[in-house]
């Protein structure tokens, strides 16, 4: 019997953290921007890590 996938790529996708600055008030600086760039995310490990 075959197990579910461990570790490899995860795929494209992920979760969107946050990070919250006092100085800014207002999300209206974001309205025209389209795009936001991030780091690569880490590779995948083996269940329960």
């Amino acid at each position: 019997m075959r197990g579910r996938p461990d570790g490899g790529r995860g795929g494209d996708g992920g979760g969107i953290i946050f990070e919250v600055d006092e100085n800014v008030q207002t999300l209206l600086d974001f309205q025209y921007r389209q795009h936001f760039t991030a780091e690569s995310g880490s590779n995948g490990s083996s269940n329960n890590k």
